[in-house]
């Protein structure tokens, strides 16, 4: 039974996601005839900032950074020290560029071009691993063998100066981290086989994946700022030295229950590096990942421009906005400034959290981008009750899509004194407040500045749709209107002058209505906006800030049984659901709650411990690559496609009008699929749900 229950305290998490459900379509760049100039003026609904970085302690050194308003003096001059007025603040064009590429992205269903696969996909395993392993390198063929160990202790009060890899008690040693209350370290002993002989569970080259994943882990344990960036900060981190330097590495390690796929690491309870990277996850959900030639780009790219060796110009010039009023040396901008302040602490968007960042896979314990989990129920070697979890991968798992951020009325405000290590000190411009640019664009067809024109404005909602720009967006800063533009086309005349045509009309051109379209709409709202916008509500109400953000995450994760058998309770709800609060979590027994079903048993496997022994040292570990391979050439080999099985009780919940998802869809599209070939070939296989055909094609010709 888990110690929290959920509150009546509820909250909209400040951000959500466009779907991406769509294949992306992408082909030549399409050119067109006009090339001129759109002129925008654009409004703060909402208090913005933008830092100029020039200097980072402009109003006092107490804080993690102080910055004042972007604007073009370096605020190091002796000019900016001495002078009492603030400067001119400025918009650059890039951060407007930034968000109208986004949004045109979204609503034009095009490639996810700042995916950034530098970030490695990982998360903490809730779940301590039971399989263990020593590694050794293979001279003669420079793979590496891992093979089967089994786990003894030893005292961390006989540590002395021992390190990992040497031989103690006929074992290999692990050292590992240094924490207070840690009693014991391990000691790894191979496990022979029949023959007396070490045995052999797989083998990785060094360019495999599960070698490269080990690696990182390693690396992520490592402290922010050496030669290896780590992500760990706090002091009882050492990050394991000399454990890759060993000939013999001791490693934890699990295997999912249906491959032989292995993940590997130092420890127990772990950081997980998973096997796919953000951009391949991409590039099988429609496509989304970032076009790489330029001969076949979405449409965005062929707007926006693409980058890397076969680059595609950009076809639009985007200019700083500048404040509307006259500018002179001595002038006042005072007013165009709100109070100095400091931000709550902000943290990195947090892609590890796959209930919120991924689909989700009903029916499932809880998910990441490798893997199910599910847990059976057994008696163990003393007749006590147990559960085991069981890992299945994921052939596709299904990603949230294009991240923006909810409006909010007010913004929030922090006048706590603490942490000022860990908050930003910052001068915002206030509401209001007026700034004017220009858009360059050269051979657009009429169709794309009508659809470009359309994404700055939001054509016929613009009174009440607004963007987000710059930093802060979750605490509310950041919302702008664009409330005019004008075209201007470029004309050649008899003469060969140039000379701007302000005559020509071009209307704000909606792109196609989808489900993708609708969400935006609706995350792009202000006349929606809500103080209730805030992130997760942890134990004791510790909210906005990380100690109660990360106490909900863990919370949401153990509420349902405690302990080690995690399972999500919520997931983050879709823009366009009913309901889009989430509960905040205080210590107590009591109600759930949760948005998920039931979770499903799993069926018992083969224990883990009985692994499965290769036929011959020549056995390699079977790799991600390796198993989506092998199930690309099943799916081809099978050129006719089996018919589902469906049940009634299913149906009717993929017909819940509130389910939009993309799993659901493909789901209803397979029945209706199947229903429509088995009455074509006068098969009455699907004869009991026969009435529940024309309510799933209804929902999918409505979208």
């Amino acid at each position: 039974m888990s110690k929290y229950k959920i509150t009546n305290d509820k909250y909209i998490n400040p951000y959500n996601f466009v779907s991406i459900h769509e294949t992306v379509e992408r082909g030549d760049v399409e050119y067109g005839v006009f090339s001129g100039t759109i002129s925008c003026e654009l409004e703060t609904i909402m208090p913005l900032f933008i830092p100029n970085t020039t200097k980072d302690n402009v109003f006092s050194a107490e804080y993690s950074h102080s910055y004042d308003f972007y604007n073009y003096e370096d605020m190091n001059s002796e000019r900016s020290n001495n002078n009492p007025n603030p400067a001119r603040p400025i918009i650059p064009g890039s951060s407007i560029r930034g968000v109208i590429r986004a949004a045109f992205e979204a609503v034009t269903n095009s490639c996810m071009s700042t995916c950034d696969d530098e970030n490695t996909l990982y998360r903490r395993t809730p779940v301590p691993r039971n399989m263990y392993g020593i590694i050794e390198k293979d001279e003669s063929s420079g793979e590496r063998v891992l093979y089967k160990a089994s786990k003894w202790k030893w005292s961390v009060r006989d540590r002395a100066t021992h390190k990992t890899g040497e031989v103690l008690r006929n074992g290999i040693y692990l050292r590992g981290e240094d924490f207070n209350g840690k009693k014991n370290d391990a000691i790894m002993k191979y496990e022979p086989n029949k023959d007396g002989e070490k045995t052999e569970i797989a083998r990785f080259s060094e360019d495999s994946r599960e070698w490269n994943n080990f690696l990182e882990v390693w690396r992520l344990y490592q402290k922010r700022g050496g030669k290896i960036k780590g992500v760990n900060q706090s002091t009882s981190h050492h990050g394991y030295p000399d454990y890759m330097k060993s000939a013999r590495i001791p490693v934890y390690m699990t295997k999912l229950d249906n491959t032989d796929y292995y993940y590997i690491a130092p420890a127990a309870i772990t950081k997980e590096v998973f096997s796919r990277t953000l951009s391949e996850l991409l590039e099988r959900q429609g496509g989304h990942n970032p076009c790489q030639n330029r001969e076949k780009l979405c449409l965005a790219c062929s707007l926006f421009g693409m980058v890397g060796e076969n680059a595609q110009a950009s076809r639009l010039f985007f200019h700083d906005a500048t404040s509307v009023a006259e500018d002179n040396e001595n002038a006042d901008w005072s007013d165009w400034y709100e109070s100095v302040r400091a931000l709550p602490i902000l943290s990195s968007p947090k892609v590890s959290a796959t209930e919120f960042y991924m689909e989700d896979e009903e029916g499932s314990a809880y998910f990441n981008y490798d893997y199910t989990v599910n847990y059976y129920d057994y008696f163990d070697d003393r007749g006590r009750s147990a559960s085991a979890p069981v890992r299945t991968f994921l052939d596709e798992p299904m990603l949230r899509g294009r991240k923006f951020y909810w409006h909010r009325n007010n913004v929030v405000l922090d006048n706590t004194q603490s942490n000022k290590n860990q908050r930003l000190e910052i001068r915002p411009v206030g509401k209001g407040k007026r700034f004017r640019f220009e858009i360059g664009f050269e051979r657009l067809t009429q169709t794309d500045l009508e659809t470009l024109l359309w994404t700055l404005t939001f054509g016929e909602y613009n009174a009440t749709h607004a963007h987000k720009i710059g930093h802060a967006k979750p605490y509310g800063y950041g919302s702008v209107r664009i409330i005019k533009t004008d075209v201007a086309i470029i004309m050649i005349d008899d003469d060969l002058m140039i000379n701007k045509n302000n005559s020509r009309v071009f209307e704000c051109k909606k792109p196609k209505d989808s489900i993708a379209l609708r969400e935006y709409l609706k995350l792009t709202d202000f006349s929606i906006a809500n103080d209730n916008v805030r992130y997760p509500v942890g134990d004791n109400g510790k909210s906005n800030n990380s100690t109660g953000v990360y106490q909900w995450f863990g919370i949401n994760k153990e509420i349902r049984a405690g302990g080690f058998k995690p399972s999500f309770n919520y997931t983050l709800p879709k823009p366009l659901d009913q309901n889009i609060e989430l509960h905040g979590y205080v210590v107590g027994n009591g109600y759930i709650g949760g948005n998920r079903i039931e979770i499903r048993n799993a069926d018992v496997p083969e224990k883990q411990s009985d692994i499965l022994l290769p036929k011959s040292t020549e056995t390699k570990g079977t790799t991600i690559e390796d198993m989506l391979k092998q199930r690309e050439s099943e799916k081809a080999a099978n050129a006719t496609p089996k018919y589902g099985i469906y049940k009634a009780a299913d149906i009717k919940i993929w017909l819940n009008p509130y389910k939009r998802d993309a799993k659901t869809i493909k789901a209803l599209d397979s029945f209706v699929s199947d229903y429509e070939r088995a009455e074509a070939e006068d098969d009455k296989r699907y004869k009991d749900i026969s009435h529940l055909y024309k309510s799933a094609k209804e929902k999918l010709s409505n979208g």
